[in-house]
């Protein structure tokens, strides 16, 4: 893999995997094939797949088995976090255009309420993905930007809440009219006690099975 030739130049986060739960993580350096990242706590997990945002309009760049190296030689109290690396020597990896993955189309006009740049806005919710979600707003934000939100859907019969943190991925003005369609991929947040990340987990499977059973309906 050449980082170089494939690698957005504005990326400010890299993302990690594991049990279909999307991570993120801020770049802190990028030299020759290797990924400098960190994190306020350390890493035990072992993650099974990854991704970065590539050039251009190209879409992401999706590479499994990452293999992280923690630095040793920098300690949290001299950075005030944990400092970790990625060699992308000899990773495999492909890239993708999400936006042409699996998603379900609502309809009728669903709102949601999210949190941007510590304010909060309004937006109509186009169709959703199990990786995201694609939205009608009136303002158009940058890529790499984080943003929270909850959004409720009618699952098996009742109101299942999703709350979650997401990166804008695209957002783009729309030919029709003054607003901009923007995609913003999940990511989990930071999880205070273990019932919390269970019922992120439990939130996130019902949103997976939630699209895949309306695709399949005629």
């Amino acid at each position: 893999m050449d980082l170089k030739k494939i690698l957005d130049p504005n990326t400010r986060y890299i993302f990690l995997t594991t049990n279909e739960i999307n991570h993120a993580f801020p770049v802190v350096h990028v030299k020759d094939n290797l990924i400098f990242f960190s994190n306020e706590k350390e890493i035990t997990e072992d993650y099974q797949s990854g991704h970065f945002l590539a050039q251009g309009d190209e879409g992401i760049v999706l590479f499994t088995n990452p293999v992280v190296i923690p630095l040793k030689d920098v300690t949290k109290e001299e950075y005030g976090a944990f400092l970790y690396v990625i060699n992308f020597d000899n990773t495999d990896y492909s890239i993708t255009n999400r936006r042409l993955s699996a998603r379900y189309e609502f309809k009728e006009f669903l709102p949601v309420s999210f949190q941007v740049y510590g304010d909060m806005m309004t937006a109509q919710l186009i169709n959703i993905s199990a990786g995201g979600l694609r939205l009608r707003v009136n303002t158009c934000l940058h890529r790499n930007v984080f943003c929270h939100f909850k959004i409720t859907l009618p699952i098996q019969g009742k109101n299942v809440c999703f709350e979650t943190d997401g990166i804008v991925v695209y957002s783009e003005p729309e030919k029709s009219h003054n607003n901009f369609l923007t995609g913003i991929s999940f990511v989990a947040p930071d999880f205070a006690n273990k019932s919390e990340h269970q019922r992120y987990v439990e939130a996130n499977a019902a949103i997976k099975k939630f699209v895949t059973e309306k695709i399949k309906q005629p």
